[in-house]
């Protein structure tokens, strides 16, 4: 499986495909260049992992900007946050 070329054909300005569902769950996703994905939470701890891009990761408490390939962030579970996209950004998302 290729991550990139699931993502290649994508025309909405966030999206995201599960691609392991067995024992977690693994989402690959992209958010265009100055997009948000809304505030919401999580229900389970989570890892989010930069593939490619710029993004900034927020809660009310911190921020955490990614902007290196495979910058991470561990996103607590029932703890609002968000994800803005400072440049087109492809993630992994583990939970």
């Amino acid at each position: 499986m290729n991550l990139k070329k699931l993502m290649r054909d994508t025309v909405k300005d966030i999206e995201s495909k599960s691609i392991l569902k067995d024992r977690g769950t693994v989402i690959l996703m992209k958010i265009r260049e100055g997009k948000t994905l809304k505030e919401h939470q999580s229900i389970s701890h989570a890892l989010l992992i930069l593939i490619s891009g710029k993004a900034l990761y927020e809660e009310e408490q911190r921020a955490v900007l990614l902007e290196e390939n495979m910058d991470t962030v561990e996103i607590p579970p029932h703890v609002t946050h968000k994800v803005s996209a400072e440049k087109d950004s492809t993630f992994l998302l583990i939970h």
